[in-house]
């Protein structure tokens, strides 16, 4: 945990030189991109960290044709295709991860650069949340592209928004909640999203009388994880529900200090209403997991979709030492609260997790 903790503390220090103005703006493009090839090279010469990457490897390996990528059920077309590229080439499970992590990592530096008042800041935001995503899986291909997929449907570039959704549905389908979530609450009133929700309820119901979910793999994907609960294998006490909401009450103050008093330091107007629009978007994604999580704990994944919004909040915040104000003391205390997010994810998975483990031995 030290290693994680160190790196935690590198990110912390650069992001506070951002927020004072010691790090000019002109040099913050190239130190991020300098960290965004660092985590690239660690998340392709990792092995073996995670709980279940003996079961990627084995289906990699299985994937060697088109018809065995539409066989399998686990990983969505995104994955699994790669793959199959990936070992029409005979690169290997490296080459393969390499492949993911430079889409994940590209898409996550373009968007970092252009969402982002301060990037530095959203960087260690993302490290305290999820390792920046060096030890990725689907869910995060997902989820950078679901955040690509925000931004572009808040600049009504549409093309750009159906190509980002569509991407990341086909990596990880559990995008495509936290996408109508966006749709939903992104743009339209209270009255109107009870509405969308009533009337799309009443769609999905007319549908099923008509036609079996049993004919669609994504469902049958979804079922299997609802059925069973599964997420991860945990070390800790606390079950996935418990452990979910408690991430869930941290996020929610930060939703509560950003609507009460950050929000006079959000710089021009249109990075406030950028910003305002991914708060409204991620308080969204919150309150539809705190609702679903009771029916099952893979509801646990969703909150993850809010994060790299959360990153936009909170690096779009202008902050000043000199006259620090009562909310420039509060953002400096979610700030280092950070770092107790980061412990808790540590201490929420096996030992064997974590541990950096690479190709090199």
């Amino acid at each position: 945990m030290v290693l994680y903790e160190s790196i935690a503390a590198v990110l912390f220090c650069l992001a506070f030189l951002r927020l004072t103005g010691t790090i000019d703006a002109r040099h913050e493009k190239p130190l991020v991109l300098c960290l965004t090839v660092l985590a690239f090279a660690a998340a392709t010469f990792r092995w073996e960290t995670g709980t279940d990457w003996d079961a990627y490897l084995s289906t990699f390996q299985s994937l060697t044709t088109v018809d065995a990528a539409r066989g399998q059920s686990w990983w969505g077309p995104g994955y699994a295709y790669i793959a199959v590229l990936v070992n029409s080439w005979h690169g290997g499970y490296t080459v393969f991860l390499a492949c993911i992590a430079a889409i994940l990592f590209g898409m996550k530096y373009h968007l970092l650069v252009r969402t982002c008042t301060a990037p530095l800041v959203a960087v260690f935001v993302l490290f305290c949340a999820n390792f920046y995503d060096v030890f990725f899986v689907r869910e995060s291909v997902g989820v950078v592209f679901f955040w690509g997929f925000t931004y572009y449907y808040y600049r009504r570039l549409w093309v750009a928004a159906a190509i980002c959704g569509a991407v990341a549905v086909l990596f990880h389908y559990s995008a495509a909640l936290p996408i109508g979530i966006v749709v939903v609450f992104g743009r339209f009133a209270w009255r109107k999203t009870l509405l969308l929700v009533l009337g799309a309820a009443a769609v999905v119901y007319l549908f099923l009388q008509f036609e079996s979910l049993e004919n669609f793999a994504a469902t049958k994907t979804v079922a299997a994880y609802v059925g069973t609960d599964f997420v991860e294998e945990k070390s800790s006490e606390l079950s996935t529900t418990a452990r979910a909401y408690l991430k869930l009450a941290f996020w929610v103050a930060v939703v509560f200090a950003s609507y009460i008093g950050l929000d006079k330091r959000f710089g021009s107007d249109g990075e406030s209403e950028w910003t305002f629009f991914s708060l409204r978007c991620a308080a969204g994604i919150l309150v539809t997991a705190a609702l679903l999580l009771p029916l099952s704990q893979v509801f646990a994944r969703i909150p993850t979709y809010a994060v790299p919004l959360f990153a936009v909040v909170l690096a779009n915040y202008r902050m000043q030492i000199r006259g620090l104000s009562a909310m420039g003391a509060a953002y400096l205390v979610i700030i280092a609260l950070l770092f107790v997010e980061l412990g808790f994810l540590f201490s929420s998975y096996a030992e064997d997790y974590y541990p950096f483990k690479t190709i090199l031995g």
